[in-house]
């Protein structure tokens, strides 16, 4: 009789971070694990067809070669308050509550296992952009972390998994102010790009240093919100280009999330008609500092 293939399930994944004391070294065991929504972590490796006829239209296998490669992808994480120091010094480059935008990032090892016992390790690991978002539909805060490393190394073990209790937090929890004005979001997004340098490779097949660059950019959304007199106040805010601040804090009764931005600008915020139901109308909005030398564009605290 046939007997049934094995297949890998996505319940068997599991992942783990952990700080590396010298950048492209894996640590030895993984100190984190997170719960996780998906991942799209992939080792890239460039190929090049060097220049050469041969006689033929059909190209040698031998003049086919590897160049450089690099691991980049996505993953996805629901925010717990257990978690989240740790996400935040990876984003930020500060190592405690509160946390800003620094000039250096740390560098980390990923873990993930794959099916019940492939394990993938990427090494040299650093935040290209983190996009947070929370919804009423969806409630759960989540994290889309995206991941730029220099290697990885497949093994049949790893470091087994543990985790912290903790629940995510949620879109309820949330209390949002713009300027003075308390506002009524159904989603709402806020992302740091950290806009990292990723050539160079100089004469070498992996990435040498991954820095940040020239600038880093802080934008978001206010998702769904209702057309009524206090958001037509933001719209006027829109109009005239007018900054203000944001305040966002996230609640769970014993822990809370706080994300300030000194300065926000709405680039846009005309409300449309649907088809039918609410009037609703989505702002976008992107961050700046509040005076030339100020370095918090986005101040996150924990307690």
């Amino acid at each position: 009789m046939p007997t049934e293939m094995t297949t890998s399930q996505f319940h068997q994944g599991q992942l783990g971070l952990a700080l590396e004391t010298n950048f492209g070294t894996a640590p030895d065991a993984m100190t984190n694990f997170f719960p996780f929504n998906n991942d799209s972590l992939r080792l890239e490796q460039e190929h090049v067809e060097a220049d050469g006829m041969t006689g033929d239209f059909v190209g040698v296998q031998d003049m086919d070669v590897q160049t450089t490669r690099r691991v980049a992808g996505g993953i996805e994480i629901p925010v717990r308050y257990v978690d989240v120091a740790l996400l935040l010094r990876l984003i930020t480059g500060t190592a405690a509550s509160p946390y800003i935008l620094t000039s250096t990032l740390p560098s980390f090892a990923v873990q993930k296992r794959v099916g019940a016992s492939d394990y993938f390790r990427a090494a040299g690991c650093k935040i290209r952009s983190a996009e947070f978002s929370s919804s009423q539909s969806d409630q759960v805060l989540k994290a889309m972390l995206d991941l730029l490393g220099i290697s990885e190394a497949r093994a049949d073990s790893g470091t087994a998994a543990t985790y912290s209790a903790g629940s995510p937090f949620l879109h309820k929890q949330l209390t949002l102010t713009v300027g003075s004005t308390s506002v009524r979001a159904s989603g709402w997004t806020w992302k740091i790009d950290n806009q990292l340098l990723e050539d160079a490779y100089r004469n070498s097949p992996t990435l040498l240093a991954i820095p940040r660059g020239d600038r880093v950019l802080v934008t978001g959304t206010l998702q769904g919100l209702d057309w009524n007199s206090t958001n037509r106040d933001l719209y006027t805010q829109f109009v005239n280009g007018t900054w203000a601040a944001l305040e966002a804090v996230y609640n769970d009764g014993s822990n809370t999330l706080t994300v300030a931005c000194p300065k926000i600008k709405i680039p846009e915020g005309t409300p449309v008609n649907p088809d039918s139901g609410s009037v609703l109308t989505d702002l976008p909005y992107r961050a700046k500092v509040a005076a030339i030398g100020d370095t918090d564009i986005i101040t996150i605290t924990l307690a």
